[in-house]
């Protein structure tokens, strides 16, 4: 699932989110496991400056913790999964031109 909400000309809010069934894999039982992540988008003077605010897998669901029942093996494992936030701002100074190039000759593939 992914969503992008505008909520005006200049900010925008993206929510994506997956859901894994529960599975097996070999010798591997999978739970199910999925993730939130949610981010904010706001662009200004006149979209030279722009920032991003963002929080990944916010219900803290994204790793799985798989188990093994094989004969007289009973293995489980514990894996973390972090929720973790970013902030970026980005300003473009503008004045870049792109630089005039000269055309390809191509008069020697028309034989």
């Amino acid at each position: 699932m992914s969503n992008d909400i505008k909520l005006s000309s200049h900010m925008s809010l993206s929510i994506t989110g997956k859901i894994r069934t529960k599975s097996i894999q070999a010798i591997y039982n999978l739970p199910a496991s999925g993730n939130l992540d949610i981010c904010a988008n706001i662009k200004l003077a006149k979209n030279k400056l722009s920032g991003k605010i963002f929080c990944n897998d916010i219900l803290q669901t994204s790793s799985i913790n798989p188990r093994i029942t094989y004969g007289n093996q009973n293995l489980k494992m514990k894996f973390a999964c972090y929720r973790t936030f970013g902030l970026s701002l980005v300003y473009k100074f503008g004045g870049y031109k792109e630089e005039e190039r000269k055309k390809v000759d191509t008069t020697r593939f028309k034989k």
